[in-house]
């Protein structure tokens, strides 16, 4: 795994739970228009028709998987910010933490370190090459 695949790990990842709480907001709005079943009596019929208890545990489900995906986040960023934290220069630092912890986009970041988007990425180039040697190293990074 390269140095930068490690650091857009917290992207992924909160991308995943981002989907999956689309998903599970879809999952509601359409759970609204299910009539719960209000007899026990088993009618045939050559069409599924999804239930109120299916929907709810398809929502439960995911649920559960969003909060493993946030454990997962939190362990992620952890290990990013102890990578960045190697970093001697306090602007390359806060630079990389930005990006890949609090995972601010790029339009913004300059404005929080007050300097221009040029100078902001050339620091970011540089902090990548010094992680890349860090990395090169023999620093685990699962």
């Amino acid at each position: 795994m390269t140095v930068e695949m490690y650091l857009k790990q917290a992207f992924t990842i909160d991308k995943l739970i981002k989907a999956k709480e689309i998903r599970i907001k879809d999952l509601r709005d359409k759970m609204a228009y299910v009539s719960p079943v209000l007899s026990h009596d088993k009618v045939q019929s050559s069409t599924h028709h999804d239930s109120m208890s299916e929907y709810v545990s398809l929502i439960t489900e995911l649920e559960a998987e969003c909060q493993r995906d946030i454990v997962r986040l939190i362990s992620v960023q952890k290990e990013i910010e102890a990578l960045i934290n190697q970093l001697e220069c306090v602007v390359m630092r806060l630079i990389m933490y930005y990006r890949y912890v609090v995972l601010i986009d790029w339009d913004d970041i300059p404005s929080h370190v007050n300097y221009s988007h040029r100078h902001t990425h050339r620091l970011h180039g540089k902090a990548l090459h010094v992680l890349k040697e860090i990395f090169k190293d023999g620093t685990k990074c699962h």
